[in-house]
């Protein structure tokens, strides 16, 4: 191999190199989940997963995401209510997006505060507020689910992203 090419065996090498680890550190965090492969092909072609030095940052861009999902799900959700003719329909829509709304302002909101925090004990409390987050979606998930397959989508985008998060959170808690 002459100097050309040695050059660009390294420059490649370099190149490539970041988005090995990257891809390791995930693929590991991601093992640990209950949903490994949706954990993997969500994260992977979010552009801010290069940079995850850890599951911390790998959790906190799965909030973010989670996060995004639940807002198109209340703006869906309450559009839906204000054409619903049977009042029961939409007071069951409402319901829904209260809870959804409940998600994103206090449980995600108190998980990521938990995982910046410098103590594993402080990256544990993320536990409990994903657990809740993951209940109150799958409370909603059957109703919602009969409203289509976008719907049907999102909620199971939220259950499965908070569950992930979770088990993240989960692997601070003890030792």
């Amino acid at each position: 191999m002459n100097s050309m090419e040695s050059s660009r065996v390294l420059f490649l090498f370099v190149l490539l190199f970041p988005v090995l680890v990257t891809s390791d550190v995930l693929d590991d965090v991601c093992s640990t989940t209950p949903f490994p492969d949706f954990c993997i092909s969500t994260l992977r072609p979010d552009p801010r997963i290069y940079a995850a030095q850890g599951p911390v940052f790998i959790a906190v861009v799965m909030l973010d995401m989670v996060e995004i999902n639940n807002q198109q799900v209340i703006a869906n959700l309450k559009k839906l209510a204000d054409q619903a003719k049977d009042p029961a329909d939409k007071e069951a829509l409402l319901i829904y997006a209260s809870r959804y709304g409940t998600i994103n302002n206090r449980f995600l909101p108190d998980a990521r505060d938990a995982f910046i925090s410098p103590t594993r004990e402080g990256k544990a409390a993320a536990f409990p507020p994903l657990v809740s987050a993951a209940q109150t979606v799958d409370v909603c998930s059957e109703g919602i689910k009969q409203l289509g397959p976008d719907l049907s989508y999102k909620s199971d985008f939220a259950f499965k992203g908070t569950m992930i998060c979770a088990f993240i959170a989960k692997s601070f808690i003890g030792g």
